[in-house]
């Protein structure tokens, strides 16, 4: 580049991005091109069936199956013996994708051998607690895992089929007192916050706050599709101002806030946290499982460590540090990079 043209790309990005701008983004790239892959990995997903109970407001499945293009599966016990043998070590393993894990008839058997490989700190799953016994989750912990958290966007019975529609709430409290009272220290409440609950909360956390002790953590409702429900910055800090002055009157609740306000980091999910779809296909994180045609071959075909150390993939983490590729477009945790 000549130096008149180098002039003038750098005028037109202050121009665009401001000094403050120009400046964070040559620290990130410089920042970017130090990021490796651990020699253990933070967090690896994979997605053991895509099947579920009930029917979401804004996740990808309700979507797509609402437009006659989603594909129920669950992933064959062989391919994900195959799959977890190939895996590197990690930190933390999660079965599960798009989809409710405990639907899947081998479930038992499937956290018995990623415990028995050996290769993974901690094993977690997310449900929604209607499919199964009390008694059932006990065998999963028999097994090997480690704890699980709970979907509960409302209890109340006028708002749940517009967040969670099929939720049988007399069945859902049941459940929860039964965990608080036989697995209290590994369960947590996970809350997915929307413009349709967030004014709901103090009533959410009052029943929560009658069936047990919990862990209780608030993540932003993710746009798949149908961004209708995120919240956006006034309301966020609105929500966040009222948390602070509440906390106090749920004795039984450890309330968490995940980061509603994308950070303008750039994310590391491409070196150290991949997440695996039901048929096998490698992603860069478990945001993009289905509403992304992007993946870099088939694990339970390639073993995992030749894909990820793959040019393909190197050459992806390469444009990743200079941009926000198309497929990160609706993450709520990291804000696009032009």
């Amino acid at each position: 580049m000549s130096g008149t043209s180098l002039v003038k790309s750098i005028v037109k990005n202050v121009r665009s991005h401001g000094v403050a701008g120009v400046a964070r983004k040559a620290v990130d790239r410089l920042a970017g091109e130090r990021i490796t892959i651990p020699a253990k990995l933070h967090m690896v997903v994979v997605e053991i069936t895509t099947y579920c109970n009930l029917k979401c407001a804004g996740c990808v499945r309700t979507i797509l199956d609402e437009q006659n293009t989603w594909s129920n599966s669950h992933m064959p016990v062989e391919r994900f013996r195959r799959i977890v043998d190939s895996l590197s070590q990690a930190e933390l393993f999660i079965p599960q994708g798009i989809g409710e894990s405990t639907m899947h008839p081998q479930i038992v058997e499937l956290i018995r051998i990623a415990s028995q490989s050996k290769k993974f700190d901690r094993i977690e799953i997310n449900t929604n607690a209607l499919v199964r016994t009390a008694d059932f989750y006990s065998e999963l912990f028999d097994a090997g895992l480690s704890s699980l958290t709970v979907s509960v966007d409302s209890l109340d019975s006028r708002l749940i089929e517009s967040v969670r529609a099929g939720t049988d709430i007399s069945k859902l409290e049941t459940r929860l007192r039964e965990f608080g009272e036989r697995f209290s220290e590994r369960i947590g409440i996970r809350v997915t916050v929307s413009k349709w609950n967030v004014k709901h909360l103090p009533e959410l956390f009052s029943r929560l706050d009658a069936l047990g002790r919990f862990s209780v953590w608030l993540q932003p409702f993710f746009d798949m599709g149908n961004g209708g429900g995120v919240l956006d910055g006034d309301e966020t800090r609105s929500m966040e101002a009222a948390l602070a002055e509440s906390t106090k009157d749920y004795p039984n609740l450890k309330i968490a806030v995940e980061p509603f306000l994308p950070s303008k980091d750039i994310c590391r999910s491409p070196w150290k946290s991949p997440a695996i779809t039901v048929d096998g296909h490698l992603k860069p994180c478990c945001m993009i499982l289905h509403q992304e045609d992007i993946h870099f071959g088939n694990v339970s075909t390639v073993p995992f460590e030749e894909l990820w150390h793959s040019p393909e993939v190197e050459d992806f983490r390469k444009q990743f540090m200079l941009r926000s590729p198309a497929c990160c477009a609706r993450c709520p945790y990291y804000a696009e990079r032009t």
